[in-house]
Parts: C-alpha cells; sequence; structure tokens
C-alpha cells in the first residue's frame, strides 16, 4: 500500500462519522445518551460529525501543504490567514460586543464559512471514489440501523408517530424532526448522484437502490411536510436539465428519453406507496385544514411588524435575548445580528463563493447530470433557508459541504451524461446492429 493510499485512508477514517446524528455535550466532551424526548437545558450540543469533519478538514489541508501533487486547496495558508484577521475577526468582535450574541451563537455562524477556507480536494480518482464511499457508507449504516429499529420494534410501521420515529434503541436522535430529516433529502439526492455517475458498478448501483429506498423510507416516517418539497422538487429539476440540455443541444438523447421514461413510470408506483404514511397523512391533513404552512406566514409578516417598530433591533441585533424564533434564516439573523452584520456576513460568503467558483471551474459544465446535481443541492439550501434555520445547525451545515463535495468532486467523470441511460441505449442499439 502505497504512502498516498493511507494519507487517503486517514481522512476517509474521519468521514465516515459525518452523517451520524450523534452528538456531544461541549461542557464535557460526554455523549448526549438522551432517553427523553425534551434535552436538558443548559446543554451545548456538538455533531460527533462535526469533530471528525474538522479534523479530515486539517488532514486535508495539511496535506495540501506538503504534498501539492496528490491535494489541492480553495484557499492558500496565507490568504486563509488574511481572512480570519481582517473578515472573521472583525466580525466576531462586532457581533459580541455590539450585538451582544453568544460566542455560541457566533460560532454556529463562522463554522460553515470556515470549513469553506479549508476545503481540500484529491487529485486523484481513486481517493476521490474512496472519499465519496466512506461519506455515503457512515451514513447508511446509521440509516439502517434506524430503518431496522422502526420495523422490528413496532407491528405497523405507518403507525409510528414523531415521537417514536425520534428514538433509536431507547436514545434521542438529537435534531430529529428538523435537521436530521434535512440531511436525509441530502443524501438521498447523493445516492442518486451516484447511481447516475458511470464512475462505479452494477453492483454498486444496485446497493444504492436500496439506499435511496431506505432514506425515502425514514422521511416518510419523519413526515416532515418540507421533505415533500425537497424530494418532488429535486425530481423535477434533475428532469428539466435533461429536457434543457436536449434542447441547448439540438437533439434528443436517448438517455434522455430514458430517464423521462422512468420518471413517468416510477411516479405512480412512488405515490402508491406513500398512500398511508404519516408524511402523506399529515400533508393531506394539513392541506384541508389550511395549515400547511405551519403558520409560517404569519411568522413572517410578524418579524416583518416587530422590525418596524424596533429599528435598532433591526439594524445591530438584539443577540439571542428573547429570541423567538422566525423558522427563516434570513430573519433569525437579522434579529440576532441585524442588517449590519448580515450584510458583513454576506461580504464574506460572496468572497469564499467567487474563490469556490474559480476553484472549482462551475462555469464549464463538464456533465448533465452534474449540472442538475448542483442546481438541486442548491434548491435545497433555498428550501431550508426559507423554512428553517438548519443552514446555522453545525449537522446541517457539515453535512451540506460534505454533498457539495461529492456532487462538485468526487461522484462525476469529466464527461457523465445520464450515463445509466447512455448504458442502456447503448446496449439495444448494439443488440439491433448484430440483428
Amino acid at each position: 500500500m502505497t504512502y498516498e493510499r493511507l494519507r487517503a485512508l486517514s481522512i476517509a477514517a474521519f468521514l465516515v462519522f459525518v452523517a451520524a446524528p450523534v452528538f456531544l455535550d461541549m461542557r464535557d466532551f460526554s455523549f448526549m445518551l438522551e432517553k427523553e424526548f425534551l434535552v436538558e437545558e443548559g446543554k451545548v450540543p456538538f455533531p460527533l460529525g462535526g469533530l471528525a469533519f474538522a479534523l479530515a478538514a486539517f488532514l486535508g489541508y495539511l496535506y495540501s501543504i506538503f504534498y501539492k501533487k496528490e491535494y489541492k486547496s480553495l484557499l492558500s495558508p496565507r490568504q486563509v490567514t488574511c481572512f480570519i484577521g481582517f473578515a472573521v475577526f472583525p466580525f466576531l468582535i462586532y457581533t459580541i460586543l455590539v450585538s451582544g450574541l453568544a460566542l455560541s451563537r457566533v460560532a454556529q455562524l463562522l463554522l460553515p464559512l470556515l470549513a469553506l477556507c479549508v476545503l481540500t480536494v484529491p487529485q486523484s480518482a481513486s481517493s476521490q471514489k474512496l472519499f465519496a464511499g466512506a461519506t455515503l457508507f457512515g451514513g447508511g449504516a446509521f440509516f439502517s440501523v434506524h430503518i431496522f429499529f422502526l420495523v422490528f420494534s413496532n407491528a405497523d410501521v405507518f403507525s409510528v408517530d414523531h415521537i417514536d420515529f425520534s428514538f433509536v434503541y431507547g436514545y434521542l436522535i438529537y435534531q430529529s424532526l428538523v435537521t436530521y430529516p434535512a440531511v436525509l433529502s441530502l443524501y438521498f439526492f447523493c445516492a442518486l448522484g451516484m447511481f447516475l455517475s458511470s464512475r462505479y458498478s452494477a453492483v454498486a448501483k444496485l446497493v444504492l437502490i436500496f439506499y435511496m429506498g431506505g432514506v425515502f423510507f425514514l422521511l416518510l416516517i419523519a413526515s416532515r411536510r418540507v421533505s415533500i418539497l425537497e424530494i418532488v422538487g429535486g425530481l423535477l429539476i434533475i428532469l428539466s436539465v435533461t429536457v434543457l440540455m436536449s434542447l441547448l443541444r439540438n437533439k434528443v438523447r436517448i438517455s434522455a428519453i430514458f430517464m423521462f421514461m422512468f420518471l413517468v413510470c416510477i411516479l405512480p408506483l412512488v405515490f402508491y406507496y406513500i398512500q398511508g404514511s404519516p408524511l402523506y397523512e399529515r400533508a393531506t391533513s394539513s392541506y384541508s385544514s389550511g395549515t400547511f404552512d405551519s403558520g409560517r406566514l404569519a411568522i413572517y409578516e410578524a418579524a416583518l411588524d416587530y422590525f418596524m417598530g424596533h429599528p435598532t433591533t433591526l439594524f445591530f441585533g438584539a443577540g439571542g435575548e428573547g429570541a423567538v424564533g422566525y423558522h427563516n434564516f434570513f430573519l433569525d439573523t437579522v434579529y440576532r445580528i441585524g442588517l449590519l452584520g448580515l450584510l458583513l456576513y454576506f461580504c464574506m460568503l460572496v468572497y469564499l463563493v467567487k474563490k469556490y467558483i474559480a476553484f472549482s471551474r462551475l462555469s464549464v459544465i463538464e456533465s448533465s447530470v452534474k449540472s442538475a446535481m448542483l442546481a438541486v443541492l442548491v434548491y435545497l439550501l433555498l428550501v431550508q433557508t426559507f423554512v428553517n434555520t438548519s443552514i446555522t445547525q453545525p449537522y446541517y451545515a457539515l453535512n451540506y459541504l460534505a454533498a457539495l463535495l461529492l456532487v462538485q468532486f468526487y461522484l462525476f467523470r469529466k464527461r457523465d451524461d445520464f450515463p445509466v441511460g447512455d448504458q442502456v441505449a447503448s446496449g439495444v442499439t448494439r443488440f439491433y446492429e448484430k440483428r
């Protein structure tokens, strides 16, 4: 085994833990093994995957300094130092001294930016596949344990309520009804992207079918209505990109036809399967009662009225004092750090996004399926931003970065173009040519 392979394995060993919703209490670094649905006040939860992701990112960045041919990083050490000194540190001073925000809340805002700072990508295809496999395997292992518990501990699994869903063998899944389902949606589409990639074998694709089925099953039991928007919207984006790419090329690919036929055939089966599930029952009952939005529009209206009557809070924030929770990233952030703080935050984010675009060369469309998956990730982020504040939760933020790395760098070849459909289509063509 080569040293390059050992270095890749040292990173992959940490990536296995990223998707697991296992949390530590940062007061004493003990595991949060809660047996009650309501968590005791005063605890400082932080995902074990967050520490694992940080260690993986640190090792990758270290390797990018000493083994530049093997790993490439988004920012150089000098750029990272300047970014922290001239952007992160002033933002930290403003949020604590001016807005009065608690340090733990500031850390939630800065963690995704700091993780993006040290983003590092291996150059070899074998390391990329290893990282993708380790990330999806770790998530799949926990998801499987959760499914087995639900199936074998309930006579009718579709009768499981949100309380039962939140526990695995008597222990609470922290943020089981908000962040955990959002992460499940991320991994559903990561698995779908791997399934559509030509990098992986037929056996791997068969496993991925069960993987996606298991994740979809958990989403049905979780009964989060926003999951309907995420899954249906994501699939429609993939279908739209298929059609759009065909039109732009002025020709209809056989693979696009296969993809369209697959989605048309599978949707009625999916609809039949979900009837009677907790998600279907909750969605239909809330729609008929006119509460499908859970009162969020009224909450947003109340937030705007509050800001209009409190201009100091609007511009400078009120920290976390008396925060009511607006179920919206922008409104919650404005309440805590004000418009000025939000502007500073987005200036840092825009800088990193520009660097990321140059780093990943997003302006060059390498494949239709990759473009579709990137569009789906953007859509999922927008959904979570407007209906929840998952983006500020370390568990979701780090898994979103992991999903972004998978789709952008690890899952696809440079010229993947709906390869599953192409493989089937080429087989049909060869059959008729032989005849």
